[in-house]
């Protein structure tokens, strides 16, 4: 019954292997031991194209798995960077406010519950987004009264400019991860798929090799062994 998961091994080492094994069935010298495979029911004039098919799409689908995963890496540095940037904007909006509420005994334009003070506890991407999407026409609206300790337009466009930074990143931050996750899908497969081959070259050079005690196995999967 063929095996439902590959090699429990890096997939540098799958190919590496995959990579020796290819050579080693090309050897002019290892003629005889096609032959013998051959003889098990193998089919190597088919089966040996199929196992260089299987390789080079693994090898470029490794390739682009890795990129997948350094862009991803790169993105959520960058949208982390974003929120970052909010947290900050909130809190030095929330810092002027506070200079305001020192400055009043009783606040008519309720500042303290429009600008929502202790509601953003760190700088996670969603909730600096969802906090400032609510702050900002807050903070827009009190200009007038704010203006005094540093509220004005430059301060609202700076933030509305972060937000729309923010929700930009988060978004090529998602489509980034659901990229790099068919990815990772696509190359699990295919190293399924080699495994497979892998297999079943062993299983006929086991098999040839009792017709040919003599000999033994001419395939030993010496890199996976060591890993």
């Amino acid at each position: 019954m063929a095996r439902q998961t590959s090699y429990n091994v890096p997939t540098k080492v799958l190919l590496e292997q995959t990579r020796m094994t290819l050579d080693q069935l090309s050897a002019p010298a290892n003629a005889d031991a096609l032959a013998a495979l051959d003889a098990q029911g193998l089919a190597t004039q088919t089966f040996v194209p199929g196992m260089k098919h299987a390789y080079g799409e693994t090898a470029e689908l490794e390739v682009t798995q890795e990129r997948l995963k350094e862009k991803t890496l790169a993105d959520t540095k960058d949208d982390q960077e974003a929120a970052e940037q909010g947290y900050r904007w909130v809190l030095r909006v929330h810092g002027k406010a506070n200079h305001y509420l020192a400055t009043v005994e009783n606040d008519p334009h309720d500042v303290a519950s429009r600008l929502r003070f202790g509601k953003l506890h760190r700088s996670r991407a969603r909730g600096v987004a969802y906090e400032m999407r609510i702050l900002i026409p807050e903070v827009d609206a009190l200009k007038s009264v704010l203006s005094p300790y540093g509220v004005n337009d430059a301060l609202v466009a700076e933030g509305r400019a972060i937000l729309d930074k923010l929700g930009v990143e988060r978004a090529e931050s998602a489509a980034a991860r659901s990229e790099q996750e068919k990815a990772t899908k696509d190359l699990r497969k295919a190293e399924l798929g080699l495994t497979r081959l892998l297999d079943r070259l062993t299983a006929a050079d086991e098999a040839a090799a009792m017709d040919h005690v003599e000999v033994g196995p001419r395939f030993a999967l010496d890199i996976i062994k060591t890993e």
